[in-house]
């Protein structure tokens, strides 16, 4: 399947194109002189870009090429005289020509997956580039309300070390609840092996939080001061067992609904109600 111009001819303007996965190559000229582009996208599924695909698109500084990537054609990317940056996934450099990067300079930063430097500086024509390793993997964290405290990457991840230290920072009548994926370690450690993209999750004192407090019907599920509570509509007819788990799968309370679990450490819990699918729920101290 090729990625036709057609397809965008109303939409030059575009200046962050990523290709959709359904495209196998993407064909000769089809993006020429698109002069809006400052960045590009390549999916994995593409195996081919053709010869003068983005020649002239004199504003692009960044492209990021899939891990599918066999080979780009003659002047693909001729005269992107700002290009800054290309990602490529490809642990096998995808073969190139002379004229295939035509005009760009050679302080273009190259990065590649980890361990696979040398096979590009040993394939011809890539070895031109400003070669790093990386782990290719996007890696980011932000406070949810910058207004109520900060995060640092105490250690960032790398080639040499895959594991990252990050730490949330409250402010001023604030305290840190939780990371946005229920983690409540602080500083915590991560092993990135895949995108990480976190928040840190600020509460003012005294303010309490639940993940998913759901009013399901004539079912309430929250928490409050250390404890969690379950509340039904007895006409309704949802009388049932309540079981909590903590985020390692472990049971740590049962219950019936409309009593309180006892008194648990601060966490996040899954609550499981009868049949119905289960919740999580913080549990603030």
């Amino acid at each position: 399947m090729y990625y036709s111009q057609e397809f965008f001819i109303n939409d030059t303007s575009v200046t962050n194109l990523l290709i959709p996965d359904s495209v196998s190559k993407v064909g000769d000229y089809t993006f020429l002189n698109w002069y809006f582009l400052t960045s590009i996208t390549i999916p994995n599924s593409v195996t081919s870009i053709g010869d003068s695909a983005f020649k002239g698109c004199d504003h692009l500084t960044n492209i990021i090429l899939g891990s599918g990537l066999q080979s780009i054609g003659g002047g693909a990317f001729e005269g992107c005289t700002q290009m800054v940056r290309i990602k490529s996934y490809a642990t096998t450099a995808p073969t190139i020509v002379s004229t295939t990067f035509k005009g760009l300079s050679d302080d273009v930063i190259l990065n590649v997956p980890c361990g696979y430097g040398s096979v590009y500086e040993n394939a011809a024509y890539w070895h031109r580039f400003d070669i790093q390793e990386d782990l290719m993997y996007d890696f980011s964290v932000r406070p949810q309300d910058p207004s109520r405290g900060s995060v640092q990457i105490l250690n960032a991840p790398s080639c040499d070390n895959y594991e990252a230290q990050i730490q949330a920072n409250a402010y001023h009548d604030y305290y840190f609840a939780r990371w946005s994926d229920g983690n409540t370690d602080n500083p915590r450690y991560i092993v990135v092996m895949q995108d990480v993209n976190l928040e840190a999750i600020f509460l003012a004192e005294g303010e309490t939080e639940g993940i998913g407090d759901v009013e399901e019907g004539e079912l309430s599920v929250w928490a409050n001061d250390g404890r969690i509570y379950v509340a039904v509509d007895a006409a309704a007819g949802l009388e049932t067992s309540v079981e909590v788990y903590d985020m390692k799968g472990c049971k740590v309370a049962t219950m019936n609904t409309g009593e309180e679990s006892p008194l648990l450490p601060k966490g996040v819990y899954l609550v499981k109600v009868g049949d119905l699918p289960a919740r999580r729920v913080v549990v603030m101290r």
